[in-house]
């Protein structure tokens, strides 16, 4: 998705699940994830649960349509290159067990 796509409100899709947009910024996204069981956690700004935020590099697997995000993740993991999958091994492993963090 392009951020240009994103309302406040508006729920997308991503491989984690269904998410509601919170909040557009200039280059970020906030939003917080549909997995509650009580709905009240949904009411807001300001929300019980955690906002994420996200930024432009994390768009590209992002759907309204909940079909479209696998295939989206799919093709993403086509085209990574080697070099980007080394690069994030070397940053995890450059720190304590749990600091360093990367998603491929």
């Amino acid at each position: 998705m392009k951020k240009s796509e994103f309302k406040i409100g508006e729920d997308f899709y991503t491989e984690t699940g269904k998410w509601r947009c919170t909040d557009v910024g200039t280059r970020t996204i906030a939003a917080i994830q549909l997995n509650q069981d009580n709905p009240q956690n949904y009411n807001g700004p300001p929300y019980s649960i955690v906002e994420y935020v996200f930024d432009e590099y994390d768009l590209d697997g992002f759907s309204l349509d909940e079909t479209e995000s696998d295939e989206n993740i799919e093709e993403l993991i086509k085209n990574k290159k080697l070099g980007e999958i080394q690069d994030a091994f070397i940053f995890v492993n450059m720190a304590c067990y749990g600091e360093n963090t990367a998603l491929f």
